[in-house]
């Protein structure tokens, strides 16, 4: 039979399991009604401060990149503590340890080797043991749970079983928040994708699209430094339609034959994506440095099917500022949308030039043509009082109203008194021409002046007759020479 020690013992072992078990039910609840995962954090370090008896915790938060550890939750810890642990290097001995899956215990961090940096943070913060578990996800580490303890202390299977419990507790936190943050995220990208799409997509102006595609990055990420590079494969050329630099915009000179960023991002048809150290990246990779340096550089090509037409850049010139691959995804989505509405305008903008160099090549056709016109129903005055109407070539009936709105103008200009009609150059003669002549030549004689008709070929005439013209309204002769005579008299009898 057990003794009273051992029986009190006992009871105590059960009150710690049932406090464990009641904070563990606490935990669980917390994880799952709440969808603030600082608040979730935040309780998981209060109880695991109450259960494990220690005066302080922390859990610290893994970035993506397995980079970073970045303090999310604690309790008694200062600010100034809290402040100094807000970034941890996770590549350090100690987080590398803890991070691979191993609770890492010191009893005391003043009485072991190598923890030096350890031990004055220990003295400023007023602890002298502490423990650290990892917080494991389904595929990767999430983080670490820390506990501190003010004395020396010797850290129990039990305890660290405890505090691995919590840790696993906290992981789910974690990653059902991480789950729920990238959805909602996604849903608030996709949501901005599509007003960004119908914003590009509401014009044909291919200023109007550059425009519009810069105000939409601007909405989803820093824009200071911005640019688009458009390439024309037939100059081998890379132009700079809009660029910002610092904020400003800027007039940049199109180029050919670089081996830049934007040159590689071209010929790759890939987007690039540097957090930092991008001088480093740049001599590494054999890419030519132009322009100033920068902190970050991001950069989307603009493809139609497996054609790259463009590249749309943002980068940083601060330090500590920098893309990450959200950033790239979203550039990557807004310059796939942006390629289709660039492709459209510059097809509308083609379209419009050809149609204006049509438009020019028709008015000066329709010039050319009036000129023909002109010269093919030229009024030549050859003596006062009398002019000359050479014809020349096929007579239709476009031509014969011309014809006939020449010769009276003649007449007037000229104040005539004998018109000459010359047809030498008139291979045929049908009824319309005909009928024509003769009512030019009533018309002439309405004004006053008398029609001579010249030039008639013997089949010309044959021609005429078999039609049955009437020609006694006109004075005919045989050439020029005849009929300029007859002028002559005509006018000397008038005179």
């Amino acid at each position: 039979m057990a003794g009273p020690e051992e029986v009190e013992r006992l009871e105590q072992v059960l009150q710690r399991r049932e406090a464990e078990l009641s904070a563990l039910q606490q935990i669980a609840m917390a994880v799952a009604s709440a969808r603030d995962l600082p608040e979730v954090l935040q309780t998981i370090v209060l109880l695991t401060t109450q259960v494990m008896g220690c005066p302080k915790a922390a859990i610290f938060e893994l970035d993506d990149r397995a980079e970073e550890l970045t303090i999310r939750a604690w309790e008694g810890l200062s600010e100034a503590y809290a402040q100094a642990s807000w970034k941890v290097d996770a590549r350090s001995t100690r987080a590398m340890a803890v991070l691979e899956g191993r609770p890492w215990t010191v009893p005391g961090v003043f009485s072991e080797l190598g923890l030096e940096d350890l031990a004055l943070l220990g003295r400023q913060e007023g602890y002298s043991a502490f423990v650290d578990v990892p917080l494991r996800g389904r595929e990767r580490a999430l983080g670490i749970l820390s506990a501190y303890y003010p004395e020396v202390h010797d850290f129990t299977p039990t305890e660290v079983e405890m505090l691995v419990s919590f840790a696993d507790q906290a992981s789910v936190a974690l990653e059902t928040t991480r789950l729920l943050r990238d959805q909602e995220r996604r849903i608030a990208e996709l949501a901005s994708m599509e007003e960004v799409g119908r914003a590009i997509s509401g014009t044909l102006d291919l200023s109007e699209v550059l425009a519009r595609v810069y105000e939409q990055v601007s909405r989803l990420m820093n824009s200071t430094n911005f640019y688009i590079a458009l390439y024309d494969p037939v100059q081998d050329e890379v132009s700079f339609p809009l660029a910002f630099e610092r904020g400003e915009r800027q007039a940049w000179r199109a180029r050919k034959g670089s081996q830049g960023l934007t040159e590689h991002v071209l010929r790759a048809g890939q987007p690039l994506l540097f957090r930092k150290g991008v001088q480093e990246e740049l001599e590494l990779r054999g890419i030519e440095s132009i322009g100033a340096e920068a902190e970050s550089w991001l950069g989307a090509p603009m493809q139609i099917g497996s054609r790259t037409i463009g590249v749309i850049t943002v980068q940083s010139y601060t330090p500590g500022t920098s893309f990450d691959e959200q950033h790239q995804r979203i550039l990557q989505a807004i310059a796939r949308q942006a390629a289709v509405a660039v492709q459209n305008a510059c097809t509308m903008a083609e379209m419009r030039r050809l149609n204006e160099d049509l438009q020019r090549t028709l008015d000066t056709q329709k010039q050319l043509l009036e000129t023909i016109r002109e010269l093919s129903t030229p009024v030549v005055p050859l003596l006062e009082g009398t002019i000359l109407l050479p014809l020349v070539g096929h007579i239709d009936g476009e031509r014969t109203q011309r014809i006939l709105e020449q010769l009276l103008s003649g007449v007037q200009a000229y104040r005539s008194r004998v018109v000459i009609v010359d047809i030498t150059g008139v291979p045929v003669v049908d009824t319309m021409v005909a009928q024509a002549l003769v009512q030019a030549a009533q018309a002439v004689r309405l004004l006053g002046a008398e029609p001579v008709l010249v030039g008639i070929m013997p089949e010309v005439a044959q021609t005429m007759v078999g039609l049955g013209v009437d020609l006694r309204a006109l004075v005919t002769r045989a050439d020029l020479q005849s009929g300029l005579e007859y002028a002559m008299e005509q006018l000397q009898r008038q005179d």
